[in-house]
């Protein structure tokens, strides 16, 4: 889509599926949000990129999921460097047998 104002929206899909694969804000030619995403084979989001002008650095955060695919994890950390994790973004959760969250642990001062 593409307004009358230079601003500009896309998204695209994943092949065969009916996933967003990413979506990106534009004003003229400046990339104002873009957001990348990952999905496993079942569908699962396990990973989103965010750039653009919109943020203060690239970043991406990964999930990670336990056998009934409920998110365990969430971790944030800077695109050119998965080893830099941003500080207050690293959560943990933890569920009973029956699917209730049991635990949520923001990891802030881990890092």
């Amino acid at each position: 889509m593409t307004a009358s104002t230079g601003h500009a929206w896309t998204r695209s899909y994943e092949s065969q599926r009916n996933l967003i694969a990413a979506v990106e804000n534009t004003y003229d030619s400046t990339v104002i949000s873009r957001f990348d995403y990952v999905n496993d084979k079942i569908g699962r989001r396990t990973a989103i990129s965010r750039s653009g002008t919109a943020f203060d650095a690239p970043v991406q955060d990964a999930y990670g999921y336990n056998v009934r695919s409920e998110v365990t994890s969430a971790r944030r950390s800077l695109v050119n460097d998965a080893n830099q994790e941003v500080r207050g973004f690293s959560h943990d959760y933890a569920y009973d047998p029956i699917g209730n969250r049991v635990v949520a642990t923001n990891n802030a001062d881990t890092l």
